[in-house]
């Protein structure tokens, strides 16, 4: 019996491949952090959060997969809206964070969305 890395990959779809990659990067990040010092907390929770929803999508997803075929349209729409909500999070963090009023400014009609959306993402 021969296994090998390639032959472990190569009897893979692409979406757990995709998968994969995800869940190793999500690993290296967390190792990484506990050795030289974790982020800043709103950013260490966002990106493991989001590559967090990204991987359940990916392997569970919102439906039942159809025989192997991946990930349905609605589990990609899934993680289209999680990687937007994070990354609208990472990209305005200072603002977010420091600039922004809490409770005082007033949100903006994306910001309500992408908020509602991330609630319904972890919900499900």
């Amino acid at each position: 019996m021969n296994l090998t890395w390639t032959v472990f990959w190569d009897n893979r779809t692409w979406s757990q491949k995709i998968a994969a990659i995800v869940a190793i990067v999500l690993a290296v990040f967390q190792i990484y952090t506990a050795l030289f010092g974790s982020l800043d907390a709103l950013k260490q929770r966002a990106i493991h959060l989001g590559l967090g929803l990204i991987l359940i999508f990916l392997v569970y997803g919102v439906k039942e997969k159809i025989a192997g075929k991946g990930p349905s349209f609605l589990n990609w729409i899934c993680i289209g809206l999680s990687i937007t909500a994070i990354s609208y999070l990472l990209a305005r963090y200072e603002w977010i964070t420091v600039e922004r009023f809490t409770l005082i400014t007033p949100m903006a009609w994306y910001e309500k969305l992408l908020g509602i959306s991330a609630i319904v993402l972890v919900l499900e």
